[in-house]
């Protein structure tokens, strides 16, 4: 079945990415693992995250935009979904068969 753009201009289409979201919520170190930068990496998890939908197209090359190390243009479509808490998602995430991450406490070293 192929993908049509209403599924992929709505995250109910792509639940996997609410479950991302609350695991980056509680700083899962498997779900942070997948971004470049962490933000979060002192412990102190978000308290909100929201999904922002962009396109992205490449840029030509030889522009001054490539030259530049810009190989990506992207322009934003609107909001994937809205800013969330754990709390707001526990409910869909356990329609969803998915346990409801726990926030770790850090152990910081001496």
């Amino acid at each position: 079945m192929a993908e049509t753009s209403k599924q992929r201009d709505n995250y109910q289409y792509n639940p996997w990415l609410i479950h991302l979201a609350a695991q980056l919520l509680v700083n899962d170190e498997q779900a942070t693992s997948l971004i470049a930068h962490n933000p979060f990496a002192n412990g102190t998890a978000p308290k909100f995250i929201r999904g922002e939908h962009f396109l992205y197209k490449f840029t030509t090359i030889g522009s001054q935009e490539a030259m530049a190390g810009y190989w990506w243009k992207r322009t934003r479509i609107g909001s994937y979904f809205p800013p969330i808490t754990l709390r707001a998602v526990r409910g869909y995430l356990e329609s969803h068969g998915w346990k409801v991450p726990k926030l770790k406490n850090k152990v910081y070293k001496m």
